[in-house]
């Protein structure tokens, strides 16, 4: 039997199962951090667009949390500045 809304809400508001570890998007030559499960094959993947002007770094605990459900999750810290290319900052 299915669970309810409510309760899959509350069970995925704690932090999940997987222990978390922090990458760096610079080793595929792009800035940015990636959290991702310690292990796993065949994971889901979430490329991450901040907020206008924000570091990826001021998301780390919603990353963080993702990655604990089993969810890799990248957020790039490219196209930053006032004037940002939109085009750039998808591909």
């Amino acid at each position: 039997m299915a669970s309810k809304p409510k309760d899959l809400l509350e069970e995925l508001s704690h932090r999940g199962p997987h222990e978390v570890v922090r990458g760096n998007l610079a080793l595929a030559g792009l800035p940015g951090v990636v959290f991702t499960p310690r292990s796993g094959l065949g994971l889901p993947g979430i490329a991450f667009g901040h907020g206008w002007l924000q570091p990826p770094g001021r998301y780390r605990e919603l990353l963080s949390h993702l990655a604990s459900w089993g969810v890799v999750a990248a957020a790039p810290s490219t196209q930053r500045g006032p004037l940002p290319s939109h085009r750039i900052f998808a591909a």
